[in-house]
Parts: structure tokens; C-alpha cells; sequence
């Protein structure tokens, strides 16, 4: 899209989702709703997560009731899970047009997706979320599942899965290391603080875990996760045996074989 075009995708009146785009002056002023379309049935729309492919695609993931393919490709209509869905945005952001929705677990409980997506190439993502699953062979196991999926002529495909933690993984955020290395922070066991990495090519054929460290034994809530320069990331979230606000610093090597705490500062 334009540099001062902007796109959200929110849960809106009656629990509806909704994709909007808006317009913002240089100057902050004024913020301008250009177009909206609500884009998933009933009234449950939970934890979103978008991210940009391309010029004009983007791909969002999401817990709801809506209609599209299963992950055998077969027509569904009005059906509960995890679904992934692509869009079309102008560049001008007055149009906005749903392209294909996929489901790609039909776990049904809508309190715990914790969905987080990124960008391997243009016509790659991968996709962190807690679920079990179900489905695709190989699924059925409660846990954090890590996903690719590809997208050709406007159809997204499952690649490859992984279910890289045994007990959960909630407040999931995820930042890009390498072309192809991936790092993950997230609430894994005993509701502690962990940050994983991954391998992932490009084309998305395989999900290999390089290393795991579990930087707080007490807890860690509500992360976001982000890159500073080449190997240092910055982590904000919740934890500590207080539940306090948290900032700290992490090296990570471009293989993802090496994780290091740098600092932490507690906000308050």
C-alpha cells in the first residue's frame, strides 16, 4: 500500500472481524477511514494476526465461525477453528477483497489461538499458535504448533508442521532472524518465559527447532518480540515471580543455534 496508507484487522461490533484501511496526513492529521468489509460469520472473531506478502496480498490468521476450504480442499460452510485467510488490498486502500479462506484446524476453543504470523518470502508465512491440531495427519496433540503455508494463484496450502512444545504456548510473538531462521517468545511450561528458534527454507518444506532457552522460571505474558540490529532482539512482556513489566535484550545467531539474555530491566 501507499507509505501513508495503513491496514487493521480488528474485532469489531458483535464480535464480527473486520478489515479496514485508513489514510493518514504527514502530519498526523487527519485519520481517515478509506474502506471496510466484515469478514467472517456469526459473532466470534479472537486473536488475529496479519502480515503483508506482497505489494497487495496480505494473509491473516484467526479463531472463528466462517466458511471456505478444509485442509483436504474440500468446500466448508459455517464451521468453527483456526482459519487462515488471504486478501487484496489496493494501494490506495479503497478496495479491500477476500481471496480464499482456509481452515486449518478445527480445534473449537476460541479462548486460547494466541495466533502470531510472519513473512518468510512473498508467497511463504509461518504461523505460531497453541492449538491441537485437528485434522491434518500428524495432529490430534495439544501444544504450541508451529505452521508454513504457501500461496500459488491465490490458494493457500499447509506445508509443514511442528509441534515444537508438548504443553502449551500462549501470548505467542514472532520475529524474523535469517532468510531462514525464525525466533519465537512465548509462555510455555509451568506458565514460564521461553524463546525458541527455527529453522525454515524457502519454500517452507520443512520446520526445524535450533535451540530453546527459558529466560524466566517464573512467568512470562503477553510478548512482543522485535529486532534491534543484526543480532540483537528486544523482548517486552510480563513476568517475574511479580508479574511486573519487563524489558530485556537478546542475541540471537543467524542459524539460531545460539540464544543469549544481554540485560533485563524491570519497568515497573
Amino acid at each position: 500500500m501507499d507509505h501513508d496508507t495503513y491496514l487493521l484487522a480488528y474485532k469489531g461490533p458483535s464480535g464480527y472481524g473486520y478489515m479496514s484501511t485508513f489514510t493518514v496526513d504527514s502530519d498526523g492529521d487527519p485519520i481517515t477511514e478509506v474502506a471496510s468489509i466484515q469478514f467472517n460469520d456469526n459473532s466470534t472473531m479472537q486473536w488475529p494476526s496479519l502480515v503483508q506478502l506482497n505489494e497487495s496480498t496480505y494473509a491473516l490468521a484467526y479463531y472463528g465461525y466462517d466458511s471456505g476450504t478444509d485442509y483436504n480442499g474440500n468446500a466448508i460452510t459455517n464451521q468453527w477453528g483456526r482459519w487462515i485467510s488471504l486478501f487484496k488490498v489496493a494501494s490506495d486502500g479503497s478496495r479491500i477483497t477476500e481471496l480464499y479462506t482456509l481452515r486449518h484446524d478445527y480445534d473449537n476453543n476460541s479462548s486460547d489461538a494466541h495466533h502470531t504470523l510472519g513473512k518468510v518470502d512473498d508467497d511463504t508465512y509461518v504461523l505460531a499458535y497453541k492449538g491441537y491440531n485437528y485434522g491434518p495427519s500428524g495432529g490430534g496433540s495439544h501444544g504450541g504448533w508451529i505452521k508454513t503455508f504457501t500461496v500459488s494463484n491465490n490458494v493457500i496450502t499447509q506445508t509443514a508442521q511442528l509441534r515444537h512444545h508438548t504443553s502449551y504456548a500462549y501470548f505467542n510473538s514472532l520475529t524474523k532472524v535469517d532468510a531462514n531462521t525464525f525466533a519465537l517468545a512465548f509462555e510455555g511450561s509451568g506458565q514460564d518465559g521461553y524463546i525458541s528458534t527455527f529453522d525454515i527454507p524457502a519454500d517452507g518444506s520443512t520446520i526445524t527447532e535450533k535451540n530453546e532457552l527459558e529466560h524466566d522460571t517464573n512467568s512470562g505474558f503477553d510478548h512482543s518480540f522485535v529486532q534491534l540490529d543484526a543480532d540483537t532482539y528486544i523482548l517486552a512482556y510480563r513476568g517475574g515471580s511479580d508479574y511486573s513489566d519487563y524489558l530485556k535484550s537478546f542475541t540471537i545467531q543467524a542459524d539460531g543455534t545460539g540464544i543469549t539474555q544481554v540485560d533485563s530491566e524491570r519497568l515497573m
